[in-house]
């Protein structure tokens, strides 16, 4: 057994509740016939209380896991190379897995005189970070320290900041879209052995001031994800596409894709939850990911992305278009066309990635061809009336939209 004290000052009678609270949630998680997965990889709550020492201290009781290793341990093994991207997706899915149980379902819980939120809501873990995911004797990875990142101090020396959200370093209540994008700076370093915030705060560590270095990494949550442009230090003011530095992923945009959404500002535009990209992920891995025998085909490096050979050109597409690489999500798809003329799809991915490219009097005629081939399909005529108005025609596209029967459709 192991036992987290909690140090004199940092709990006191203003956050004792908030402390205890936090760890009785873990307690009724786990009381709550959680699937084995979810056991296997969320570490286990004994008790929770306060020890009558002077000055009195919090405590957590908990599963001991030997060795003092975390998941940074194991991406040290694989060094400036990063880990393969098959390795890093089994890593990923061990972290969603617990994650996705705790953000399942609104919770509201209370435990002697803690008492439950107003407002009963899904367990954020607010700390996601390699040194919070500990390495079992198995290799397996177990999700540890839940909820506990309000009540440490945000400095660079606890190391919170380089994984904390854009509205967590403001002070904000974690949320689930905030474990998320924590998410995605921990799979994208896995990937790339670089933190994708690398450059930001150097001078501020340097003059050992942590309120200019939260400064920093807050201005740096606004980059943007593109790729090293000829003059520019590369992840200076910028994030670095995955794909730049591991080539291995232009094979896999949508997993890029996937890691991108974690990283939007906006928490809106994050999943919800995990286990929305926990199951985009096993769509994506297919069963042989996500099986009994996964981990050892993972660790061998023998996962492999199946997909229908009709699906995944398209896929791929919608992903490089995300990704910002509409030339590539042409070329899927063109490629998708030539297999399947008669593809609604295929024609709007093409129509979307020439209007990214500014090739407008293109897309106007591919839009004018696909509203011939489907002039009842709401898709395609507001797709070619967006490219009709691309074209500079803006009164003949509001013509158009008056004419079509019904809103424009979700791009989901």
């Amino acid at each position: 057994m192991a036992l987290k004290l909690f140090e004199p000052g940092k709990v006191n009678a203003s956050n004792l509740q908030t402390v205890l609270k936090e760890a009785v949630n873990v307690v009724w998680l786990q009381d709550s016939n959680p699937p084995l997965e979810v056991t296997r990889h969320l570490l286990q709550v004994y008790d929770v209380g306060i020890l009558a020492t002077t000055p009195a201290r919090a405590f957590i009781s908990m599963k001991l896991i030997p060795g003092r290793r975390t998941l940074q341990t194991l991406m040290r093994r694989y060094g400036a190379k990063g880990m393969p991207w098959q390795i890093a997706a089994r890593c990923l899915r061990q972290v969603l897995v617990p994650l996705a149980f705790m953000h399942a379902e609104p919770r509201a819980m209370a435990h002697g005189d803690i008492q439950p939120n107003a407002e009963s809501r899904a367990m954020a873990h607010g700390d996601i970070k390699p040194n919070n995911v500990l390495l079992d004797q198995s290799d397996d990875l177990v999700l540890a320290d839940f909820g506990l990142a309000e009540i440490m101090p945000l400095s660079a020396e606890c190391g919170c900041i380089e994984y904390l959200a854009p509205e967590g370093l403001t002070g904000a209540e974690p949320r689930t879209q905030a474990d998320l994008y924590s998410v995605g700076v921990v799979w994208y370093e896995m990937l790339t052995s670089v933190h994708p915030y690398a450059q930001a705060g150097l001078e501020a560590i340097a003059a050992g001031d942590d309120r200019a270095y939260l400064y920093a990494h807050a201005q740096a949550r606004h980059w943007p994800y593109r790729s090293t442009e000829a003059g520019e230090t590369a992840g200076v003011g910028h994030v670095v596409p995955v794909s730049d530095l591991v080539p291995e992923l232009r094979e896999h945009p949508q997993l890029e894709a996937m890691l991108r959404r974690c990283l939007e500002w906006s928490p809106a535009k994050r999943y919800r939850e995990a286990g929305e990209l926990l199951a985009e992920l096993d769509r994506y891995l297919g069963p042989d990911a996500t099986g009994p025998s996964a981990p050892a085909r993972a660790a061998a490096g023998q996962v492999t992305a199946p997909a229908p050979p009709a699906a995944k050109p398209l896929d791929d597409a919608d992903a490089e278009l995300k990704n910002g690489r509409p030339g590539a999500a042409l070329r899927l798809a063109q490629e998708a066309r030539r297999h399947e003329p008669q593809s609604v799809r295929a024609m709007l991915v093409e129509l979307a990635a020439l209007s990214a490219l500014g090739r407008h009097n293109e897309a106007r005629q591919r839009g004018a061809e696909a509203y011939r081939r489907w002039p009842t399909d709401l898709k395609v005529g507001w797709a070619y009336s967006d490219a009709i108005e691309a074209a500079g025609q803006r009164e003949l596209a509001e013509q158009m939209r008056k004419q079509l029967r019904g809103p424009r459709p979700s791009s989901e």
